[in-house]
């Protein structure tokens, strides 16, 4: 036992001469605003049926109107107006870093070396984080920025501007540079919405305050169409498998196109209602199709996909503005805020499953769009400076290292961590969290630095052949 120890360590070290740089990649099912890159806003997860009380609650030191994101190890990341980025597990505080100014609406983005990328829109600058909360570039645009930076299919990073620009950046270790930019409004007007992909990842669509969606081919950076709508987009669009692009606007339609950038179908929330029904929030899809969007007068629609037909409306009892982009998930609820102050939960059939106050006896609004674990946790944040953690599956409480669950800390466990590293074998969240050791916990601290790497297999077979003397977490 103690050869097949040594001679694995002997790898193991070689491993870390040659591979140092290597990371886990993501693997997470939320590492950007609304989960993925044509921004469905769904989860292949069921949500909480039932809430009467959070799992956890973390609190910040600012007003948060960003949504969470979520990195593969089901570490929690999200922003405030104090300018503070915090990465959060299991309700604590990992690290966090200040970019200086205020983060607003720019949702944080997680990329496959669990870099993390968000904008702070009081100095319009672009941060790249890097795990441990370690700074690794800023890029300094000449306006300021409330929209989350993407990743895109191609490894650039995009960005769109108060200026009306989109911007394309090349991201590198230590700086990034910029690409190309496209004017996407005309009239230099802020752009708030965030570019959502096509399936093939050729074309992105985006919205602008010039009352128009526009389609850009990624290769050659040109306009493919703007099609003009009843009102200005803030809402960032949703992509469906059928190829149509779903947005809606502040005049309170929600708009079916095709990729070519016809009108499909329009349906007016407004016509509806009899009165202004601004939708500010961006839309979802669900499993079936359907998609659900929200309006500032305290609504939430389901309507047919293929053809804008409704399927129900609910009304929530306040009539409060809806400003938090709905999640839907593998049942078709939905989950989202409200400037009311609490968190909902509606049923597939239209019907309020649970509310929950997060900040209403405060005054407070929940303007952050949620996110969903990869066990079914919803994560909100809230303008108290709330993150909140609904639902989700506990796991039984396991020895950090024990990643195969003996109720051991053994070689079996080193080896399946160096196939999830070097040969693409997949870990569960929890397993994830159970391999980040390295550094060793100190005064108390969270173990690990929320990337799991070379560094904590090294620490897992160390333990194993008692040969790690620090304190194990």
């Amino acid at each position: 036992m103690r050869v097949h120890v040594l001679l694995a360590a002997s790898f193991l070290l070689s491993s870390c001469v040659a591979r140092a740089d290597v990371l886990s990649p993501v693997g997470s099912p939320w590492p950007m605003f609304r989960g993925n890159l044509q921004r469905t806003g769904r989860s292949s997860q069921v949500g909480p049926t039932g809430v009467t009380a959070a799992r956890w609650v973390f609190q910040g030191s600012d007003s948060i109107d960003c949504a969470p994101s979520i990195g593969g190890d089901g570490t929690v990341y999200v922003g405030d107006h104090s300018g503070n980025l915090y990465a959060i597990r299991d309700g604590k505080q990992l690290w966090s870093y200040n970019v200086g100014g205020v983060i607003g609406w720019s949702s944080p983005t997680v990329g496959p070396d669990s870099v993390v990328y968000v904008g702070d829109w009081w100095k319009g600058t672009l941060y790249a984080v890097a795990p441990g909360g370690m700074y690794r570039w800023s890029f300094a645009f000449s306006s300021q920025i409330d929209s989350p930076a993407t990743l895109g299919p191609d490894g650039l990073v995009y960005l769109a501007a108060f200026d009306g620009q989109l911007y394309a950046l090349k991201p590198s270790q230590d700086a990034a540079s910029l690409v190309w930019s496209f004017p996407v409004s005309d009239t230099g007007s802020e752009i708030i919405s965030a570019p959502a992909f096509s399936l093939d990842g050729r074309t992105l669509y985006i919205g602008n305050r010039n009352w128009q969606l526009v389609a850009l081919d990624v290769a050659t950076h040109t306009e493919l169409w703007a099609a003009d709508l009843d009102a200005e987009v803030d809402a960032t669009p949703t992509v469906g498998e059928n190829g149509c692009i779903y947005v809606g606007t502040m005049g309170g339609s929600l708009y079916c196109l095709t990729p070519n950038g016809d009108i499909k179908w329009q349906f007016s929330a407004t016509a509806q209602e009899g009165w202004q029904a601004p939708i500010k929030a961006s839309p979802a899809l669900g499993a079936d199709g359907s998609v659900y969007f929200a309006t500032q007068t305290g609504r939430l629609y389901r309507l047919a996909g293929d053809t804008g037909k409704l399927m129900w409306v609910w009304r929530s009892e306040t009539g409060e503005a809806i400003n938090s982009s709905p999640l839907v998930d593998a049942n078709g609820a939905a989950f989202f805020g409200s400037d009311d102050g609490y968190v909902y939960g509606i049923g597939p059939d239209g019907k309020l499953m649970w509310q929950f106050d997060a900040c209403h006896s405060t005054g407070n609004w929940v303007r952050s769009a949620p996110a969903m674990g990869a066990d079914g946790t919803l994560y909100i944040a809230t303008t108290n400076g709330k993150t909140y953690a609904f639902g989700g599956v506990v796991a039984p409480a396991r020895a950090y290292g024990d990643l195969n669950g003996d109720g051991r800390v053994t070689v079996a466990d080193v080896t399946l961590l160096l196939g999830y590293l070097f040969a693409g074998r997949t870990l569960t969240a929890d397993q994830l969290k159970l391999a980040d050791v390295a550094p060793p916990s100190r005064s108390g601290a969270p173990a690990g630095d929320g990337v799991v790497d070379i560094g904590d297999a090294v620490r897992i077979l160390r333990r194993a052949a008692g040969l790690d003397g620090d304190p194990w977490p």
